[in-house]
């Protein structure tokens, strides 16, 4: 009866050896398969096919819905359809693009996307507030200071308009090739001495403001 229990439990043992093992098996085939799906689904979000991507990001998220990465990709194509005057998507995409950030607030763009979404809903105040937090993020991003500035105009509030734009330009430097339209819009509003303001990016909004002043003035 010993050794009968002792072969019993040799087989147990190995039988869980054995499922351990087809776990482990069966955990990286999901991840190669993840992994697999959220390139997938890149790709055809690359050739602007986001009704396809969606369903692959989906599958993706059901394989593994820890990983970040799937459940950016749902929120971006969304963000598509809210571009392609789907606006009942909009919110959609806000409520995805807040899912992300709880993840993780800096991951890639997820807060420029998301105040591009509220822009798009011309909700301007708030899609303000989420690029100044994106700027915490990526500090050096010109795209967030345009469209930050952008979003002012939108206001009408012109100062912010030319103090965020002249960031973005002086960040760019001779880059800004492909919006000659928005360089062009730039200058006329804000005049040759925005243009050719040198902005002291750490100096503060008080010096920023003194050089606006300067500007106005002609000095």
């Amino acid at each position: 009866m010993k050794v009968y229990g002792l072969v019993a439990l040799i087989i147990i043992l190995g039988a869980c050896s054995n499922d351990s093992e087809s776990e482990g098996k069966q955990l990286e085939v999901e991840k190669e398969n993840y992994t697999e799906l959220c390139d997938e689904g890149l790709a055809l979000l690359e050739g602007f096919e986001p009704d396809q991507a969606l369903e692959i990001f989906e599958r993706a998220i059901k394989i593994n819905s820890d990983s970040i990465r799937a459940y950016y990709g749902r929120a971006y194509c969304y963000t598509l359809f809210c571009d392609m005057d789907r606006e009942a998507e909009c919110s959609t995409a806000v409520q995805y693009w807040e899912e992300v950030a709880s993840m993780d607030s800096c991951y890639r763009n997820t807060r420029y996307n998301l105040a591009m979404c509220y822009e798009r809903m011309l909700e301007y105040e708030t899609a303000i507030t989420i690029l100044t937090q994106a700027l915490e993020c990526k500090p050096n991003d010109p795209d967030i200071y345009f469209n930050r500035g952008i979003s002012y105009m939108k206001l009408g509030d012109t100062l912010s308009y030319c103090l965020n734009m002249t960031n973005g330009y002086n960040l760019l430097g001779d880059k800004d090739t492909a919006y000659p339209l928005r360089r062009s819009a730039y200058e006329e509003i804000c005049g040759d001495g925005w243009s050719k303001m040198g902005l002291d990016l750490q100096g503060g909004m008080g010096v920023i403001l003194e050089l606006a002043d300067s500007v106005a003035l002609g000095e």
